[in-house]
C-alpha cells in the first residue's frame, strides 16, 4: 500500500465515525397529545404513527407506518445516506407497492433534518421537511412540519417519544 492511500484511508477511516449520527436509531412514536398544528389544534392526519430507525455509518434504514384518521394503515421505508443525496422511498398504500417517492437526510449533531417528496398510488402529490431535534436524554425529539399535503399548505410541531 502506497504512504498516500494509506493517509487517504486512514483520514476516511477517521472520518466516518465523526459522520455518523448518534442517538437517533430506536422506534419513536408521535406523541399526538404533545403534538399540534400551527393553530394549537391536534394534528388530525394520523390517529398512531411510528418510525424506526437504524444507523450503520452513513446509511440509515428509515421505516415508518401509520394509521391515518381514516383507519387505513400506510407503511413506507428507505435506504437513505445521511448527506443530502435522494433515495427512492418505497410506499405501501392502497394494497400495492411504489416508488414514486423520494427522502433525503442530513444530520448535523443532534438535528435531522428529512425531505420528501412524491405521489402515493392514489395519484396524490405530496412534499415536505421535518427537522427534528433529539432532546438532550435521548428519550424524544421535537420537530417542526412544514409541508404541501395534496395541494393544501400545512404546518404542525410534533413531539416524538422513544418507544
Amino acid at each position: 500500500m502506497t504512504p498516500v492511500r494509506a493517509t487517504a484511508l486512514l483520514t476516511l477511516a477517521l472520518a466516518l465515525p465523526a459522520a455518523a449520527p448518534v442517538g437517533f436509531t430506536g422506534v419513536w412514536k408521535l406523541n399526538l397529545q404533545k403534538s399540534r398544528m400551527r393553530d394549537g389544534q391536534p394534528v388530525p392526519f394520523n390517529k398512531s404513527h411510528i418510525i424506526s430507525i437504524v444507523q450503520k455509518g452513513t446509511i440509515i434504514y428509515w421505516r415508518e407506518q401509520r394509521i391515518t384518521s381514516e383507519d387505513i394503515l400506510l407503511s413506507n421505508c428507505a435506504e437513505i445516506g445521511i448527506g443530502g443525496q435522494e433515495s427512492v422511498l418505497f410506499g405501501f398504500d392502497d394494497g400495492r407497492v411504489s416508488n414514486n417517492s423520494r427522502i433525503s437526510i442530513v444530520i448535523d449533531g443532534k438535528r435531522l433534518e428529512q425531505k420528501f417528496r412524491g405521489t402515493t398510488n392514489l395519484g396524490k402529490t405530496f412534499q415536505g421537511i421535518r427537522k427534528l431535534l433529539l432532546a438532550d436524554d435521548g428519550k424524544s425529539m421535537s420537530a417542526v412540519f412544514e409541508g404541501n399535503r395534496f395541494g393544501e399548505l400545512v404546518a404542525w410541531t410534533e413531539v416524538w417519544d422513544r418507544f
